[in-house]
């Protein structure tokens, strides 16, 4: 699997090194996908070389006026660095292999948080069992704290420039973390253990500098603090329910925080995605003698529900929640028990009807 290296500290560590040894860089992947360059244009005879050597054995060579040196990760060739020889021989090989450990250091430095990330979007997402998240907490030595989980959703698709923002005024490095949801949501969790933060206006400072500085509008949701990694995904599933609510019945409120909503708007939210499916529970028997039995249409309601999350999954277009897939079949199944309910009244006159046409008879 091809590794990812961080493209601006990449290309910013090679621009210095080209400053100091008055060397030329070029990082590629094996494939010839460039990752930053200090040379403008490159030749095509130089390109197939690459190729060439990224099949070969060899660590390093020296073809025409180019050293050629492969840069490995977790004991893996992942890309290769070109350094210009001028004419400096082994001065050039040297620092050309102090430019392939800079850039190794790099990606190390940077996989470390991404491991982190990764175990906390799947918390949230709550792919794991209480066991698993401790075995995983102790993995990557992640420590317990007071966690905050700020849910942001921005009106227009996110840029790197919001995500730098955000990570230089809220985040304190291997303290606090953000992780990217899709294109219009992002989750700040914040460590408030031991620093004095009002919840309410800190949620509000990130609304003002998304405004001030990248013009940009944005709601956030926010719940009760979390005392343990157990507890994000339940904290998170209220966070972002505040959010979902308080953006569908306030149109001037930016700012929502779960305990305030009330139980009235979370039972309406509720009651929106039960209701919704009703009349497919109802209708699908209706229409088809076939489909008169429960698990079936149990089955179809399930099925379009699960439909419809996977649309919103892959269009960005609103957000994909297991909840809701519960919630939609709870409506299907009501709708049947309705229908049920229409049929037996139905059939109960129907009989009445048909016991008074013997007796005149």
């Amino acid at each position: 699997m091809e590794q990812r290296l961080p493209g601006k500290k990449l290309a910013q560590a090679l621009k210095e090194m080209k400053q100091i040894s008055r060397i030329e860089f070029v990082c590629v992947n094996k494939k010839w996908k460039m990752l930053t360059s200090t040379v403008p244009n490159l030749e095509e005879k130089v390109q197939e070389l690459v190729v060439l050597f990224a099949k070969s054995m060899a660590d390093s060579q020296t073809i025409q006026n180019w050293i050629f040196l492969k840069i490995e990760i977790n004991d893996q060739t992942e890309n290769i660095l070109l350094a210009s020889n001028n004419g400096a021989g082994d001065a050039s090989y040297v620092i050309g292999q102090m430019a392939c450990c800079q850039i190794r250091n790099l990606y190390l430095a940077a996989q470390e948080p991404t491991n982190e990330i990764n175990f906390l979007r799947q918390l949230l997402n709550g792919e794991f069992s209480e066991q698993q998240i401790q075995e995983k907490r102790h993995q990557i030595r992640m420590k317990n704290g007071t966690y905050m989980i700020f849910v942001i959703q921005f009106a227009d698709e996110q840029n790197e420039i919001i995500l730098e923002m955000l990570k230089n005024m809220f985040v304190v490095y291997g303290v606090d973390y953000l992780i990217d949801v899709d294109d219009k949501k992002m989750v700040l969790i914040k460590n408030v253990r031991g620093i004095d933060v009002e919840n309410d206006q800190f949620a509000r400072r990130i609304i003002d500098n998304l405004q001030m500085e990248a013009m940009c509008n944005a709601w956030v949701g926010y719940t009760d603090a979390a005392e343990d990694f157990v507890l994000f995904h339940e904290k998170y599933r209220q966070a972002s329910m505040a959010l979902k609510v308080g953006m569908v019945f306030s149109d001037d409120e930016r700012v929502f925080y779960y305990r305030r909503l009330g139980s009235f708007y979370v039972l309406l939210n509720l009651m929106g995605n039960v209701l919704c499916f009703m009349p497919l529970g109802f209708v699908l028997p209706v229409l088809s003698y076939k489909n008169r039995s429960i698990f079936k249409v149990t089955f179809m309601c399930m099925l379009c529900s699960v439909t419809v999350e996977l649309i919103q999954l892959i269009s960005k277009l609103g957000s994909c929640d297991v909840d809701d897939v519960i919630l939609n079949t709870s409506g299907g199944i009501l709708g049947y028990i309705c229908f049920a309910i229409c049929m037996f009244i139905f059939r109960h006159k129907t009989e009445k009807k048909n016991k008074k046409k013997n007796r005149r008879k």
